[in-house]
């Protein structure tokens, strides 16, 4: 996707922010579902600051968030590629937000 900035315009910066959250395949019946839709949990949390004037980004930042009520399925795993291993030392989701207000 392509963003257009329009000149003139009081844009400043663009945040682009992306999640991933814990998952279960579609075709796992309900009574086996370790996760339902309804309550992914965000395991991933990153983001990019583009400068509109200077043209470039200025910022970025990844971090991961350690579930606290759902566990990352092996479904999830493979779709997003993160792994109970690499969340054992991941903070909150609250410590993310707070890194990125920095």
């Amino acid at each position: 996707m392509a963003t257009r900035i329009v000149e003139g315009s009081s844009v400043e910066v663009i945040i682009c922010i992306d999640f991933e959250w814990t998952c279960e395949a579609d075709d796992i019946p309900e009574e086996e579902r370790k996760v339902r839709a309804d309550q992914g949990e965000i395991i991933e949390f990153a983001f990019v600051v583009y400068d509109v004037e200077a043209k470039q980004v200025t910022c970025r930042g990844q971090h991961y968030c350690r579930p606290q009520r759902t566990p990352i399925t092996a479904f999830c795993s493979k779709l997003t590629g993160i792994t109970e291993e690499m969340l054992d030392s991941a903070g909150t989701l609250q410590d993310a937000l707070l890194a990125f207000e920095e």
